[in-house]
């Protein structure tokens, strides 16, 4: 059929799409779909490879999966060695770049494609300070299917009222707040208290925690000015630690109102994580969408 036919009134944007569609076998076979609930559960990174073309000799079979674990362990049901080796390499490469690709393999007996999709859990996103800024944050966030804690240290701004979507609310003052709140390695922590003072105790206590990112509001002379009381407090940043440290916050998009700061605060996040740097679409010689 012609593509209006398909598609109606010449809608579309000229892109190529392409659609696995897979069975879901409650049986032991579907060992791969136990391991990304694990993946799930404990917020780890996994790659899974799924083998949807076999053409030739080569012996391997459509609809089977390599897992590949954030620690390094692997789940599959390859039953090719060779194959195996292959695709393992290719999803410790995705694990390094998160970048989800297809892949075609061509060995002797023929020829082999498979999707290496990385499967990420949802964003871990904790907000400290829950003044009006922090509403639209959260709010967005939320839409984006990220999980995000709120913390603030007045009992008024901590409601559910303010923050319906939010998964965790918790009452903590700044000096508390490693001890209240659990930060892991792939946390991202948005510092907005308005307070010079907190801020100085929150970088104090957050900046050696493995936290994946930290970002604060204000300009970069107050960033710097807090860095410098950091110091003096006792208190030196490595390197690493200062490369996770985001300030000020936020893309440069001119955002002037909560909701345009979240905007722009969310934007710089997506970015970061995914490992590009927020310019225009029209700049890159890239893909959009990953390595596909």
């Amino acid at each position: 059929e012609s593509q209006d036919d398909v598609w109606g009134l010449n809608l579309g944007c000229s892109g190529v799409i392409h659609v696995l569609l897979e069975p879901l076998p409650f049986s032991a076979r579907s060992l791969h779909l136990k391991s990304l609930a694990e993946c799930m559960d404990s917020q780890k990174t996994g790659v899974l490879a799924s083998v949807f073309r076999v053409e030739g000799e080569f012996k391997a079979t459509i609809g089977s999966h390599l897992l590949l674990l954030e620690d390094g362990s692997v789940v599959e049901d390859i039953k090719n060695p060779t194959l195996s080796a292959a695709l393992t390499e290719d999803c410790l490469a995705a694990l390094r770049s998160r970048n989800t690709r297809v892949n075609e393999y061509r060995f002797t007996e023929g020829v082999v494609s498979a999707l290496i999709e990385v499967i990420r859990p949802p964003l871990l996103l904790m907000i400290i300070g829950a003044g009006a800024d922090s509403v639209p944050l959260a709010r967005f966030a939320k839409e984006l299917g990220w999980t995000v804690t709120v913390a603030d240290h007045r009992p008024a701004f901590i409601s559910r009222e303010r923050f319906p979507q939010a998964d965790a609310l918790i009452l903590a003052r700044p000096e508390e707040i490693t001890d209240k709140l659990t930060i892991k390695e792939n946390t991202l922590v948005v510092i907005m208290t308005h307070d010079f003072s907190h801020d100085l105790q929150l970088l104090r206590s957050i900046l050696p925690s493995s936290a994946q990112y930290v970002g604060i509001l204000g300009p970069a002379k107050r960033t710097d000015l807090l860095l410098e009381k950091v110091r003096e407090a006792g208190f030196t940043p490595t390197a690493k630690q200062l490369a996770r440290l985001h300030g000020p916050i936020g893309l440069n998009i001119g955002a002037e109102s909560p909701e345009e700061m979240a905007l722009s605060i969310l934007s710089e996040i997506q970015a970061f994580v995914n490992g590009r740097s927020g310019g225009f679409l029209r700049d890159s010689s890239g893909p959009i969408h990953g390595g596909l």
